[in-house]
């Protein structure tokens, strides 16, 4: 596959076959001006990010990512082009030329939007969605809670839908039959309290949620999903029963209260202890829930200074018989997180990897990351094919 990328100086092509071995790529390297017309037959993929770039010379590629589009970029086909991503684009300028960029793509199947400023009263106002057919992954991102009308949620066809930062209002109806990928990630909700239980009824083959809603209380009524296999959402906003058939759930937090069923088929959990809990006994309660777990990825919040607990007098079944992969998120090498691990170290028999992300503080504490390696390598293991691996813990 040939790919093109226009770097950072706005008049100048790089263009190289990937396919080729460095020496090969490096005879390959052609250097021209943008702006004369360039044609190339086995292109693919196009990165144009320049004001200098017609994209005219790109027309007949399959995936195009820009920032810019211009009326001269206007009024001529991209045949062949199937995912388009505009990334950065300001509406309230390029509007009408992106609307005509759209209607000229008569193959595309993947558009990604990401847009850092609107002054549009409503997003997709139109029947451009409703008419493209070919369309399966649309990923929105629109900044400042932007609206979106209500036709994304009737697109047949789609796949997997993506928002991030949208407001959604008015929403009465969803139908998408053939969804499988769904993020709601930000979203802001005005004058329709039941809209995630709509998605939930409207997208029946949903594999993978993930779930961010602001200003949303918890469902009380919920329609299952048989064919979901991933969820990342908040409990407090999806009841934790909707998802007790997935192999990995992520969620911030797991209540007790929550655990009146088995999470039979889950392989792989993350997520955080309560401050107000006992620590690491609540990690212990909550797998004893998950009877197949192989990965564990969790962040004990408690006090530093709470007293060391003693360890219980059984073992989980998931914890003898099945994990092999633990990961202490902000580890800072407290009683608690360290009592946790000697456990966890002690009693896996298959464990193959104990990770530890470490806070940035300790991490950049030579001696205190040292006194951590050394006590934890001290450690039992009942696995012979365990190693501890420590990392920086890295928070966006």
């Amino acid at each position: 596959m040939t790919a093109i990328t226009y770097n950072s100086q706005p008049s100048i092509l790089g263009l190289q076959n990937s396919r080729s071995s460095s020496a090969q790529s490096s005879s390959n390297n052609l250097t021209l001006t943008a702006r004369k017309p360039h044609k190339f037959p086995k292109l693919v993929r196009a990165l144009v990010r320049s004001y200098l770039v017609p994209l005219e010379n790109v027309k007949n590629v399959e995936i195009l990512v820009t920032d810019v589009i211009r009326l001269e970029d206007t009024g001529f086909d991209f045949p062949n082009l199937v995912q388009l991503e505009l990334k950065f684009v300001c509406l309230s300028k390029q509007w009408d030329e992106v609307l005509d960029l759209l209607n000229h793509c008569p193959k595309l199947q993947h558009l990604v939007i990401g847009i850092y400023q609107v002054s549009l009263s409503n997003l997709f106002n139109h029947d451009l969605l409703r008419r493209r057919g070919t369309l399966e992954h649309l990923h929105l991102q629109m900044g400042l809670f932007a609206p979106v009308s209500s036709v994304v949620f009737t697109c047949k066809n789609l796949v997997v839908l993506k928002l991030v930062y949208i407001r959604v209002e008015n929403t009465s109806f969803v139908d998408l039959p053939l969804l499988k990928i769904l993020h709601l990630n930000f979203i802001s909700v005005v004058d329709c309290p039941d809209l995630l239980q709509q998605f939930l009824s409207g997208c029946l083959n949903l594999e993978h949620l993930k779930v961010k809603i602001m200003d949303y209380r918890t469902l009380e009524e919920f329609q299952t999903l048989p064919k979901l296999v991933r969820a990342e959402i908040d409990t407090c906003v999806v009841p934790l029963e909707i998802v007790k058939n997935v192999q990995v759930l992520v969620t911030s937090r797991i209540y007790e209260q929550d655990l009146v069923f088995d999470l039979q088929n889950l392989v792989q959990l993350e997520f955080v202890t309560s401050e107000s809990s006992e620590g690491w006994r609540d990690v212990l309660k909550v797998l004893r829930h998950c009877p197949k777990l192989q990965t564990l990825v969790i962040s004990i919040e408690v006090d530093e200074e709470e007293a060391v607990l003693p360890y219980p007098h059984t073992v989980s079944t998931c914890i003898s018989l099945h994990l092999k992969t633990c990961c202490v998120k902000d580890y800072k090498g407290c009683a608690f997180e360290f009592q946790f691990a000697e456990y966890i170290m002690l009693n896996a028999n298959y464990l193959r990897t104990m990770k530890f992300l470490v806070s940035s503080y300790e991490y950049d504490d030579l001696l205190r990351r040292h006194d951590m390696i050394r006590d934890l390598s001290s450690c039992s293991k009942s696995s012979n094919t365990c190693t501890l691996s420590f990392e920086k813990s890295v928070n966006f």
